[in-house]
């Protein structure tokens, strides 16, 4: 039993990560906006196949 509790937590706190990551890159995003810079909103987040 004790086992399940410790992972059921550590997925717990992996959750809580990922979400703390998730509600800076929104505040980011917010900020930008508001700044009137919405360049990150076109940026894209991985480089574009180059095509031949």
């Amino acid at each position: 039993m004790a086992g399940i509790l410790s992972e059921n937590t550590s997925i717990g706190e992996e959750r809580l990560t990922i979400l703390a990551a998730t509600e800076a890159v929104a505040a980011s995003l917010v900020r930008s906006i508001e700044a009137g810079n919405a360049t990150p909103l076109n940026t894209p987040a991985l480089p574009l196949a180059r095509r031949n």
